[in-house]
């Protein structure tokens, strides 16, 4: 790849149970407990991005990540780094993005996300905290809900599960519901 960008996101749980973690494009999962985290970097064409899907399998939460049609996927949980098998992309690149911005080819700290809560049919609410104000933006069921910005001290963009939300904490946010 002639040149990437770096999207990097952490990912905490602040549910009362356990989620299956599922990466589409590469054959892994894990289990993310409560108070676990984890930290996923893909590294991408320009206009790349991260897929992040919160939805429900037979009952039990599973979060999916898919992955973009070339690049790699670098994984950490609770600070540890796992490797991942090799993984199959989607090579669609008619999937890319409409210019809004996304990951920085210098940084760790930067992320555009593709997120959606699919848990139920009724909605899709995902709530955004830029620099102490929360924004509430929510889109049909089944749509995907666009999000890019940086992180705060140092760090890369956080999204947070929660019960009712998901919540994504950074700073310098763009957010575009009609994707």
């Amino acid at each position: 790849m002639n040149e990437a960008i770096l999207n990097t996101v952490q990912v905490t749980s602040a549910l009362t149970a356990q989620t299956t973690v599922s990466f589409s494009h590469c054959a892994m999962t894990f289990e993310l407990h409560p108070g676990d985290s984890f930290e996923v970097t893909e590294r991408t064409p320009p206009d790349g991005y991260l897929e992040i899907v919160f939805d429900a399998h037979e009952g039990r939460p599973i979060l999916w990540l898919h992955g973009w049609e070339s690049g790699d996927t670098e994984l950490s949980v609770n600070g540890v780094r796992k490797e991942l098998p090799p993984c199959i992309r989607n090579d669609q690149p008619s999937f890319r993005l409409k210019g809004w911005p996304a990951g920085a080819a210098s940084s760790g700290t930067t992320a555009g996300l593709y997120v959606s809560d699919a848990r139920t049919q009724a909605r899709n609410l995902v709530e955004v905290e830029d620099s102490g104000t929360t924004t509430s933006y929510s889109a049909p069921p089944g749509l995907l809900i666009w999000y890019s910005g940086t992180g705060v001290d140092g760090n890369p963009p956080r999204l947070v599960l929660h019960d009712d939300v998901l919540r994504i904490v950074g700073s310098n946010s763009h957010v575009v519901t009609d994707t």
